[in-house]
């Protein structure tokens, strides 16, 4: 019959050796995230902005590539960046046509 495993150890005592801390959390807490503050109208106006400089852009080099004999190349690659720290909406800047 197995023996229990208090009674298997019964030779061994530890007494003495706990101490009671409070407990802290490795993180630092729960920090609420928000966009960064700023004026919707101030910021749809440089985003248009430049937006229009690259559009400016990709006429220009169209230009250029015509000039060259290189006249494939059609729309526009453009990269977007969030602040940092906050994830950015990819769904919202999906085409809707």
């Amino acid at each position: 019959m197995a023996e229990e495993p208090a009674q298997k150890l019964r030779h061994l005592l530890l007494r003495g050796t706990a101490k009671i801390e409070r407990y802290t959390s490795p993180k630092t807490g729960r920090q609420s995230v928000s966009n960064p503050e700023r004026d919707p109208s101030i910021h749809g106006g440089n985003l248009l902005t430049q937006i229009s400089g690259a559009e400016e852009e990709a006429f220009v080099r169209g230009e250029t590539r015509a000039a060259v004999g290189i006249t494939d190349q059609n729309g526009i690659y453009l990269e977007f960046a969030s602040e940092p720290e906050f994830e950015l909406a990819l769904k919202s800047l999906e085409s809707s046509a």
